[in-house]
């Protein structure tokens, strides 16, 4: 096959995980292996015919299911390419256009949601090429900055926690070895503002959908830091896009959406000097369920001064003192109510990657077929509707969980709304991104999966009190789906999301 000749060999034929525990392909070493992964998010994200939602692979291929259910090939695409360069992602996508194929990316990260997988005939999957060093054009860097600024180049198959890139200054180009994106920093006195997740890809989705972080309170959003992309465009070509050249692509890049403008290579992120952090993890005990929900009340009221204070999703800040003057209105709170307790530990860390290796990074994310969905709330409704919110979360009783990121406020909202192709209204208004979620399990009836998913339509409830929609965490059955993904951007970017 010509094709196949021309990226040499790099055309293959993926089937879903589960392929080998199922009839007739049954192999009990093979299948042994699968199993002892087939929950691990970093293990998933190595796998051609994985995802992170099992629901969008094949649940008939679930390792759960019995040997002799025929495992589909579901929304595994039919044909992949396991792209090590920028050559056979080229090939690739010359190869799909003039043949009118459709074709989807997967990089090695999280996959979610059927808008970032979906039916097709070839896929172009990204992976690490440890032979190949990426350098940075030493011009194209001083041209963007008007100061020095030190900066990592991260390859599209990098992950924050797994991995192997390139740091790079503009004086000098160092390359090492790594266990991943935020360990590699550390050893080199620097800070990159990055995800939380161990599987999400440190140059694909997260940053082109926005990229929070944990970090993003001091230092913005990962579009914010995000100097330069290397990409190839759907005719094939490979282009460079930052503040110089190609600068229509390169705001798009910022936000506008995983994989849309073209298929990203590499990413170049500032660094910053090593962050000292200060921890406290609180927990709330009590019996008295008025009590609870007028706790969760202070709580909400009180998240637009801790995001005023340039505080993360995770919270926490350079000292106890700092923390605790931050918290007073909870600890008010508590000591005026007999009959709650509050439970704190405390810590301080010297690095960012310390701390995060201790409580976000030290575990892997489970893998589960799911259902979400999300919604923006903006500062004005934690000051105005708090106890809408609070009735949200305690009020009908439902099983799935609620949960919530700070994801606006402190240096989110110093930059310009305009000046990416991140939903404006983030920047704009919301401080929290509130999720929804359910799960089942591979022996759930269909009317059971259907009565989950149809219990976070809580979700578009909670849009009903706050007015404000995100793009990242929906999914195509979402109600109203082009205006969720693309509510406040460009008719062009709804029109092109709508085809």
């Amino acid at each position: 096959m010509a094709f196949n000749s021309s990226i040499e060999g790099r055309l293959i034929a993926p089937r879903p995980a589960g392929w080998v525990c199922h009839d007739p392909n049954y192999d009990e070493t093979a299948c042994k292996s699968i199993k002892a992964g087939w929950n691990d998010s970093v293990w998933r994200a190595d796998q051609p015919g994985a995802m992170m939602n099992i629901f969008w692979g094949n649940t008939e291929s679930s390792i759960d299911a019995p040997r002799n259910v025929a495992c589909e090939q579901g929304f595994i695409p039919i044909y992949s390419v396991n792209a090590h360069n920028e050559n056979y992602v080229s090939e690739a996508v010359k190869f799909a256009g003039q043949h009118n194929l459709r074709l989807v990316l997967n990089i090695r990260g999280t996959t979610f949601l059927i808008v970032q997988v979906g039916k097709a005939l070839l896929a172009s999957g990204l992976t690490t090429s440890r032979e190949s060093t990426l350098r940075i054009p030493l011009s194209v860097l001083v041209a963007q900055v008007t100061k020095l600024q030190s900066a990592v180049t991260v390859g599209a198959a990098e992950l924050w926690i797994g991995g192997y890139l390139r740091v790079a200054c503009y004086w000098k180009v160092a390359d090492w070895r790594t266990p991943h994106v935020y360990k590699a920093a550390k050893e080199h006195n620097a800070t990159v503002v990055g995800g939380a997740a161990p599987s999400v890809g440190a140059a694909g989705g997260w940053v082109q959908g926005g990229g929070h972080s944990p970090i993003s309170g001091f230092y913005g959003l990962g579009v914010d830091n995000a100097l330069q992309f290397k990409l190839v465009k759907p005719d094939g070509q490979v282009v460079t896009a930052n503040k110089c050249q190609n600068q229509d692509l390169f705001w798009a890049l910022r936000g506008g959406g995983g994989s849309t403008w073209g298929i990203v290579l590499d990413v170049t992120y500032k660094t910053y000097p090593p962050l000292k952090s200060s921890v406290v993890a609180m927990g709330i005990n009590t019996t008295d369920s008025d009590k609870l929900s007028e706790l969760s009340e202070v709580f909400l009221r009180a998240l637009p001064e801790i995001t005023d204070q340039g505080w993360p999703p995770r919270i926490w800040s350079s000292s106890l003192e700092f923390t605790n003057s931050t918290l007073q209105p909870i600890y008010d709170w508590v000591r005026a109510n007999n009959g709650t307790q509050i439970q704190l530990t405390t810590s301080t860390h010297s690095t960012y990657y310390d701390m995060f290796s201790t409580y976000i990074g030290n575990g892997c994310a489970e893998a589960a077929p799911f259902w979400f969905g999300t919604r923006l709330v903006s500062r004005n409704d934690l000051a105005t509707k708090s106890e809408e919110l609070v009735e949200f979360i305690f009020g009908d009783g439902t099983s799935q969980a609620v949960s919530f990121n700070l994801i606006g406020g402190g240096a989110i909202s110093k930059v310009d709304p305009e000046s990416t192709g991140l939903n404006p209204q983030w920047r704009r208004d919301a401080l929290l991104s509130w999720r929804v979620i359910t799960a089942w399990t591979v022996n759930s009836s269909a009317e059971e999966i259907k009565q989950l998913q149809s219990n976070v339509t809580k979700a578009p409830d909670l849009g009903k009190i706050t007015d404000l929609e995100t793009l990242t965490k929906q999914t195509r059955l979402s109600p109203n789906g082009k205006v969720l993904f693309w509510v406040a951007l460009r008719p062009l970017a709804r029109d092109q999301a709508e085809d």
